[in-house]
């Protein structure tokens, strides 16, 4: 029996929806592994963005805490740094630490917001306290400003490192 072409580009299509669920799978699992060990090492979101930039500063054993100070040295290297220059920063950074597929700053920003336990219900507050009020009723957009925040070093970090 010959398989018409509309049911041979609709097995491609299953084919290729399939590859990149998996991709998305593959990606989340090693991201939410960062983040689970950057928790059990004494990480995790703290009340104030400023406090969690010192906690990652002071952190010598997780990779995410690794990742973040290699971004932020990278940074001081330059005159100026947007949030675009960051997150590209962050994902030439991390493809030495990840997969490539898997080393945009996308995957973490999505991680940080989701119910994991990387941040604690009582911390919550405060950060949307700190929190523009344009992203503090989107999940997606505080996920953003929050990474983008965690990926501008405290100021004076470079003088002590």
């Amino acid at each position: 029996m010959v398989k018409h072409d509309a049911v041979l580009a609709e097995e491609d299509q299953a084919d290729g929806l399939v590859g990149y669920l998996s991709e998305q799978k593959r990606c989340v699992g090693a991201w939410r592994s960062v983040i689970d060990d950057w928790v059990e090492n004494g990480g995790g979101i703290r009340s104030t963005v400023s406090e969690t930039r010192q906690a990652l500063a002071r952190d010598e054993k997780s990779k995410l805490a690794l990742i973040i100070r290699q971004v932020w040295k990278k940074q001081s290297r330059l005159v100026s740094v947007d949030h675009r220059k960051a997150a590209l920063i962050f994902d030439t950074v991390a493809s030495r630490e990840m997969t490539e597929e898997c080393s945009s700053i996308i995957w973490l920003q999505a991680l940080l917001v989701e119910p994991t336990g990387v941040i604690p219900e009582d911390v919550m507050a405060s950060l949307l306290a700190e929190a523009p009020i344009e992203v503090r009723d989107d999940s997606r957009k505080f996920g953003q400003w929050l990474s983008y925040e965690l990926l501008t070093p405290e100021p004076g970090w470079q003088k002590a490192h």
